[in-house]
């Protein structure tokens, strides 16, 4: 075992097993900003004690759920979750262990609209030509280090058989679009996909639930390599853009094997050598001047707003939240306005004074330096 190891083990982050089993044990690591947080929600407390959310949701749709909801989509009752999935299998197993009466799974393909190509002849990146070695696979240094390594995994498909599309149960298919109308009765503030390469698909069969006023956050998974994939990030972006959602977050996953430090722990296109992987997740927020329009020409409630703030504290945008309550100041009494930027604040001032102060003290303190 080297250093390396021995302190991963130390610290708790690594399991040393058999030869036999060791291509299954693998962790990835991603920053905590990059993923939903449950900790120090003190807003989502605030609304959960408020009984706001008596006789409403926060509708949330997981287009990709295989590892099933999220934990804090079951830590509060005012979340309501539908999760939808390819393999059969595994949603056969999602729902027999599902004990939450606000969460459901339904097993779907998602397919893209009839118009598919109307789409992509407006929204994809063709600066480049197809042919170009830079998006020729088979011409790289990585195609040929995963010939070899592949010819040494007999058990791949047993491994990523979640990967594997062919599982897929394409008797069941619907669009986004579809998925909503029928499950969430046009009902979505938050839309996440993972549908390892066909995201720009899910969207294109999304264009009128894009349109719904109230769908205010998507966390989708992107290549940042290949423009000719169903997943390029320049397409979701053109797309989406147009559609008025901003793009406020950009990453990339990176992984380490268990045991083998450094060492590939997939054999397919998305890796490279130094472990940082080619996809990653981009999260899109519907631009607040729109929303602020909404409301007031009452085509949203106030309801919805606090969805809005909501979701910016489960996916870490704190400091976003208290910048459109100084902006957009007419929203909330000012009494009210207050206590939320405190409320927002309060993780901050706890890992960075050691202590709850307020937001206008914590603004004076910063003042002052």
């Amino acid at each position: 075992m080297n250093f390396v190891n021995f302190i991963l083990k130390k610290l708790g982050l690594v399991k040393i097993d058999s030869k036999e089993n060791y291509e299954k044990n693998f962790i990835k690591f991603s920053e905590e900003k990059d993923k939903f947080t449950n900790k120090e929600l003190f807003f989502c407390n605030y609304i959960d004690n408020s009984k706001l959310f008596t006789n409403d949701k926060v509708y949330i749709l997981d287009i990709g759920c295989s590892e099933g909801a999220d934990e804090i989509f079951t830590k509060f009752n005012f979340f309501s979750y539908v999760g939808c999935d390819s393999l059969e299998k595994e949603i056969i197993k999602l729902n027999n262990k599902n004990t939450h009466k606000n969460i459901s799974y339904y097993n779907y393909t998602i397919i893209p609209p009839e118009n598919k190509n109307e789409f992509v002849k407006k929204y994809r990146f063709d600066h480049y030509k197809n042919d170009m070695d830079y998006f020729n696979f088979e011409k790289s240094l990585t195609f040929e280090h995963v010939e070899k390594f592949e010819k040494t995994r007999e058990n791949r498909s047993k491994i990523f058989g979640q990967l594997d599309r062919t599982k897929n149960n394409y008797q069941n298919t619907l669009t986004v679009d579809q998925i909503v109308s029928e499950k969430l009765k046009n009902n979505v503030n938050l839309m996440k996909i993972d549908i390892d390469g066909y995201t720009n698909d899910a969207l294109y069969g999304a264009s009128k639930t894009l349109n719904i006023n109230s769908l205010f956050f998507l966390k989708i998974e992107v290549n940042y390599t290949d423009p000719m994939e169903n997943d390029h990030f320049v397409e979701a972006y053109n797309y989406l853009y147009s559609k008025s959602f901003k793009l406020y977050r950009m990453s990339q996953r990176q992984y380490l094997h268990k045991g083998y430090f450094g060492k590939f722990i997939y054999d397919f296109p998305c890796q490279n050598f130094s472990g940082v992987d080619q996809q990653g997740d981009l999260i899109f927020i519907q631009d607040f001047d729109k929303v602020y329009l909404n409301f007031k020409n009452e085509k949203i409630t106030l309801n919805e707003i606090y969805k809005y703030f909501i979701l910016l504290e489960i996916l870490n945008f704190n400091d976003l939240a208290i910048y459109i309550l100084n902006k957009y100041s007419d929203i909330f009494e000012t009494r009210t306005a207050e206590n939320l930027k405190n409320l927002f604040i309060r993780k901050f001032s706890k890992s960075y004074f050691n202590k709850e102060l307020s937001y206008q003290e914590i603004r004076k303190k910063l003042e002052s330096k």
